[in-house]
């Protein structure tokens, strides 16, 4: 499969969303977004720390997930 075409569109911190829309703390996010889940995650920041719970498909290997989440953590 090839791509038919390029579109351009604005990206935005999940951090930075969440703070514009004055949504408060978070106590579950759920994402699935084809293999972006981690990269949301760096976006995050903050929104986290309140985070009870998170559902997300993870990269091929649980060690290349843990690995990346445990850099995202350490920042």
């Amino acid at each position: 499969m090839r791509p038919q075409r390029s579109v351009e569109v604005e990206v935005t911190r999940l951090e930075t969303w969440a703070k514009g829309t004055g949504c408060g703390d978070v106590a579950f996010l759920k994402l699935d977004v084809q293999r972006a889940e981690l990269d949301i995650l760096e976006g995050a920041g903050d929104l986290l720390d309140g985070c009870l719970g998170l559902e997300a498909a993870v990269y091929p290997t649980l060690t290349e997930a843990l690995s990346k989440l445990a850099h995202v953590a350490a920042e």
